[in-house]
């Protein structure tokens, strides 16, 4: 009786040895073809959910890049969400200065580098133009949305030089 029982723990044993052997196989054999392209796609899980294969060769730096037409300077999403309308503020003479600028509350929004500055304007914004480094008079024309814009009011001319031009505060129609 002792030795049924004997022979019968030793097969069980080898049973389970073999099954764990085998398993370790397996795992080493699914990961070496892990490493190919092909077989990959068919075996990785996270290739298929995600729609593109993991390359191993991506760029892993940023260039930086200089942003020289920035019209209007980041603004928070929560600032997105109130109301706002766009203004454009035109040099007429001299025709493009990138020394004068248009500022709202203070912070400069966008230069006249190309003649034009098209800024996001919100209910309240005081907005001026910076013409201190003009060494000739200088003459603007503010343009906004007619029937939306209380003031500034739209085809106002401004003229100046060496100071702060101002345009006004920005009050919308409700």
């Amino acid at each position: 009786m002792r030795n049924i029982r004997k022979d019968s723990s030793l097969s069980w044993e080898r049973r389970l040895i073999i099954f764990t052997i085998s398993c370790l196989v397996l795992l080493v054999v699914s990961q070496v073809l892990m490493l190919k392209e092909t077989p990959r796609r068919y075996l990785s899980r996270v290739d298929r959910l995600e729609g593109d294969s993991v390359l191993l060769e991506q760029q892993n730096y940023v260039e930086n890049k200089v942003l020289e037409d920035v019209d209007f300077p980041a603004v928070s999403w929560l600032e997105l969400l109130r109301p706002h309308k766009i203004m454009t503020v035109r040099m007429i003479q001299p025709t493009a200065a990138d020394d004068v600028y248009v500022t709202i509350n203070g912070k400069p929004a966008g230069d006249f580098r190309h003649g034009e500055v098209r800024v996001t304007v919100y209910d309240g914004d005081y907005v001026e133009i910076d013409a201190r480094l003009l060494q000739e008079m200088g003459r603007f024309v503010v343009n906004v949305p007619k029937n939306e814009v209380y003031s500034p009011d739209d085809g106002r001319l401004i003229e100046g030089k060496l100071d702060l031009i101002p345009i006004g505060k920005v009050r919308f129609k409700e």
